[in-house]
């Protein structure tokens, strides 16, 4: 199969403000979610942001089936790109987090301000996600947020920062800014009424949709780490091939983000497939291949004309100043 790649330096031509006030796009805030989350989709938003442009979708609902941290949407609300944000995760935990950041946010930003960062805690919300002792919806709430908070790589089934011992550099605490992080949650509940929070199967949900005008971007559990990072979320083949089913079923266009694996290949074949490459962490920082399929309605902008441009730029930049320096 002959992929279009968007190598790494076009991704970060993004960066640009000049390359996305070419699209006609207002400037992106960056670090809106209050996750952290692994994969990175955050650096996804001007991507998104330029992909809906170039696709006249500038305006259009904007849904989510697997919206975990929702890093790459958020921006897009938040700048008036999509109108409408449906965040949906299987992951009642998530979805719940979700659900109070927007509809109980006074009592969410109390229990953050006042909870303590130490391993206590974290054991005691470990057992809460586990499902190990009965909990109120704030407390399943809270247990999804400050296990993100405070693991390694903010995996949910990973051990605390620093380990149990808390010994090294960083520590349990060391990504836990209170105030950041109920800025962050009081930022999100500003868009109330912009938002849907739903707790579905993502494949249910896709087949729902095709009555509904939207957008549907879909960044499904990895094929290859899935198992390491999700656990009992993760997708196993069959489920990959449902979800594949309904989203190729759809009217409305789409755009999935997947890691680069075979089965993705083959459920994808007749689909256009373009490759992204990006930096992702997960143990560690490391240049990743990540696959983008796009519903055969849409186009894959050109970006690496953009990274020409910057680099002719640049080029002039540097003899305007060989001139006036001689």
């Amino acid at each position: 199969m002959n992929e279009p790649r968007y190598t790494k330096d076009a991704i970060d031509s993004l960066k640009s403000q000049r390359v996305i006030k070419s699209f006609e796009l207002p400037k992106l805030k960056s670090n809106l979610s209050p996750f952290r989350y692994p994969g990175g989709k955050g650096k996804l938003s001007k991507f998104l942001a330029v992909f809906l442009a170039s696709n006249d979708l500038k305006g259009t609902k904007f849904v989510e089936p697997f919206c975990g941290g929702a890093g790459g949407s958020l921006p897009l609300l938040e700048a008036g790109v999509i109108s409408k944000l449906v965040l949906n995760d299987a992951n009642p935990f998530i979805a719940e987090f979700w659900h109070a950041a927007i509809n109980n946010t006074k009592v969410l930003s109390k229990e953050i301000r006042k909870v303590n960062v130490n391993l206590e805690t974290w054991h005691k919300y470990k057992a809460i996600f586990e499902g190990s002792v009965d909990a109120s919806d704030i407390e399943k709430a809270l247990s999804v947020f400050f296990l993100n908070r405070t693991n390694r790589s903010g995996i949910l089934h990973a051990g605390p920062i620093g380990g149990q011992a808390q010994n090294g550099e960083y520590l349990i605490d060391c990504r836990f800014n209170k105030d950041n992080l109920i800025e962050r949650v009081e930022n999100i509940a500003k868009f109330k009424r912009k938002t849907i929070v739903t707790n579905e199967d993502a494949s249910s949900l896709v087949f729902k949709l095709k009555q509904s005008n939207c957008f549907i971007y879909a960044d499904p559990p990895y094929v290859k780490e899935g198992k390491n990072i999700y656990k009992k979320y993760c997708f196993n083949d069959h489920q990959h091939t449902t979800f594949a089913n309904a989203i190729k079923h759809q009217k409305n266009p789409w755009l999935i983000s997947y890691d680069d694996a075979p089965l993705v290949h083959e459920l994808y074949a007749k689909s256009g497939i373009n490759v992204i490459e990006l930096s992702y962490v997960m143990n560690k920082a490391k240049v990743g291949r990540e696959l983008l399929i796009a519903s055969s309605n849409l186009n894959m902008p050109n970006l690496n004309s953009q990274v020409e441009n910057i680099s002719d730029s640049f080029t002039l930049t540097k003899s305007i100043i060989a001139v006036n320096e001689n």
